[in-house]
C-alpha cells in the first residue's frame, strides 16, 4: 500500500462517517450529506463495502447529497458495484425525503444529476420525481425467448430493455436479465424490465438491475421505463399504478412532463469507521 493510501486511510479511520439509511418500495439507499466533499465518488471499493449485506450496512446504491451551483442540490447515485448511475427513480425520491427531513430544504425542490435538472416534491408520505422529458422509446433488439416477447428500448436518465411476459412469478429473472444486461445493442449494458399488465390502470413489473446485478424490490426508472412502453403501445392508460414485490409506484404521462410518485422514508441513521476487513477485500478508497 502507497504512504499516500496508508494517510488517507488513516485518516478516514479516524473520522466517523455519518448516514442515513432509506428505502422506497424496497430499493434501500445508504445516503450520505457529502456537501463538504470528504467522499469522492471514484472510491468503489468504499462504496462497494457500503452496499454489503454482510460485511457493511447493505443497500442496493449509495446516494451523495452535494452542493449545487444551478438547483438546490446535486444529488450523485452509486451503484453497489460502485459504477455512476445517470439516473435512479427511487434513490431520487429518497434523495428528496432526506435532504427535506434531515437538511430543512423546503418541500419543493430543484435538484442537478447526471448534467440535467429535475423538480421533486414531499407531501406527506408520497415523494414525487418530475422528469424533464418524457422517455424516449425505440424499438427493441431482435432478442426472443419462449415465455417473453420484447416490447421496447426506453431511455430515462439509464437504458431499459423491456419485456412482456405472461408468468411474472415464474420467470427467471436472474438468468435472463443477467444475459440480456450485456446485449451489444446496448454499449454500456442496460436494466432488464419483465412486465405484465393487469389492466388498462396497473402494471406488474420485475427489474434487473444494471450496477447492482440482481433484481431489486422495485425499480423508479424501471417503472417509468415499464409504462412508457405500455403507454406506447397502447396496453395502458396515461396514468398507472406500477406493482413491484416491495410495492407499487405511480407513473403519470398526462402532463407535459413525467412523474414518478409513491411513497419513501428514511429508516435509520447510524456511524461508522472504516473496519478492518476479510483477507483479499481491498476496503480502501481508489
Amino acid at each position: 500500500m502507497s504512504e499516500v493510501r496508508m494517510r488517507v486511510g488513516a485518516m478516514l479511520s479516524q473520522q466517523p462517517f455519518r448516514f442515513v439509511k432509506a428505502q422506497a418500495a424496497g430499493n434501500d439507499f445508504v445516503i450520505f450529506d457529502n456537501r463538504d466533499g470528504r467522499i469522492r465518488p471514484d472510491w468503489r471499493a468504499f462504496v462497494r463495502w457500503v452496499c454489503d449485506r454482510h460485511y457493511g450496512i447493505g443497500a442496493d446504491g449509495v446516494i451523495l447529497i452535494e452542493n449545487s451551483s444551478v438547483a438546490d442540490f446535486r444529488y450523485v447515485h452509486l451503484n453497489s458495484d460502485g459504477s455512476p448511475a445517470g439516473m435512479c427513480g427511487n434513490g431520487s425520491r429518497c434523495a428528496l425525503r432526506f435532504v427535506h427531513e434531515e437538511l430543512g430544504f423546503a418541500p419543493l425542490l430543484r435538484f442537478e444529476i447526471g448534467g440535467r435538472i429535475y423538480r421533486g416534491s414531499v407531501s406527506g408520505d408520497e415523494v414525487t420525481v418530475e422528469f424533464p422529458d418524457r422517455p424516449h422509446v425505440e424499438p427493441p433488439p431482435a432478442v426472443q425467448g419462449s415465455d417473453w416477447r420484447p416490447l421496447a428500448s426506453v431511455f430515462v436518465g439509464v437504458p431499459h430493455l423491456v419485456l412482456v411476459v405472461e408468468d411474472l412469478d415464474g420467470m427467471d429473472v436472474a438468468a435472463i436479465g443477467r444475459e440480456l444486461r450485456h446485449h451489444p445493442s446496448f454499449p454500456e449494458g442496460t436494466n432488464v424490465d419483465f412486465l405484465s399488465v393487469l389492466d388498462r390502470e396497473t402494471l406488474a413489473v420485475r427489474t434487473y438491475e444494471r450496477g447492482v446485478e440482481a433484481e431489486t424490490l422495485a425499480c423508479g426508472t424501471g417503472a417509468l421505463a415499464s409504462a412508457a412502453a405500455a403507454w406506447k403501445a397502447g396496453l395502458v392508460a396515461s396514468v398507472v399504478r406500477v406493482r413491484f414485490r416491495g410495492g407499487e409506484l405511480r407513473v403519470d404521462f398526462s402532463r407535459e412532463v413525467a412523474r414518478l410518485s409513491g411513497p419513501a422514508h428514511l429508516v435509520f441513521r447510524g456511524e461508522f469507521q472504516l473496519p478492518r476487513l476479510p483477507e483479499g477485500w481491498d476496503g480502501s478508497p481508489r
